[in-house]
């Protein structure tokens, strides 16, 4: 099995993955160390927040929105992006997991109270 990001998907960068970075599917919670995966939500797609995920410093940006284009070096459309993981057998990570057709932490975000600002 493939244990390198690169590898698995398909990518050639000069960045190096090591145990400091954090993987981050929420542009809120991006630091100078993250790596932002940007998929499909039920109301939006998270391409929207590639651009604050960047300011915010992320390092290394994946997508998989036909529609989102960039020229930046740090910014990687993949084409059925979850499909290379499980063919890697890694499956979503759970705030991915869908139930009834709803990833699971859109569902937990929304049986909290309403307020102006969430902080997880």
């Amino acid at each position: 099995m493939k244990n390198n990001l690169n590898e698995i998907l398909g990518i050639k960068t000069s960045f190096k993955i090591n145990e400091d970075n954090n993987i981050q599917i929420s542009s809120r919670s991006i630091n100078n160390k993250s790596i932002f995966f940007a998929f499909q939500g039920v109301y939006s797609h998270a391409s929207e927040y590639i651009n604050d995920a960047l300011n915010k410093g992320a390092k290394l940006v994946i997508h998989d929105d036909k529609k989102y284009q960039s020229d930046k070096e740090n910014i990687f459309y993949i084409q059925d992006l979850r499909k290379r993981f499980q063919e890697e057998n890694f499956s979503d990570p759970k705030p991915l997991i869908k139930i009834d057709n709803t990833e699971m932490f859109i569902k937990a975000t929304n049986c909290l109270p309403k307020t102006e600002k969430y902080i997880f």
